[in-house]
């Protein structure tokens, strides 16, 4: 998989974790400690994000990193 690929894929699993999880953006940022616009750039798969951040996305959504990377 291509990584533009893999972060379009990231991007778009962590905005329906988030949307099924009912929180906003500014929500999800805030438990993550990122800006939400860095999180609406993350959804759209538009940056490259640290692992220690998909990390604590991953928590903070309450699941596991590979369903993340799927």
């Amino acid at each position: 998989m291509s990584q533009d690929k893999l972060l379009s894929t990231i991007g778009l699993n962590i905005k329906i974790e988030r949307i099924r999880a009912r929180m906003t953006q500014e929500d999800l940022a805030e438990l993550v400690k990122i800006n939400s616009k860095h999180l609406g750039a993350i959804e759209r798969g538009e940056v490259n994000l640290r692992v220690l951040t998909l990390v604590s996305l991953a928590k903070a959504l309450d699941i596991s990193l590979d369903k993340l990377c799927k």
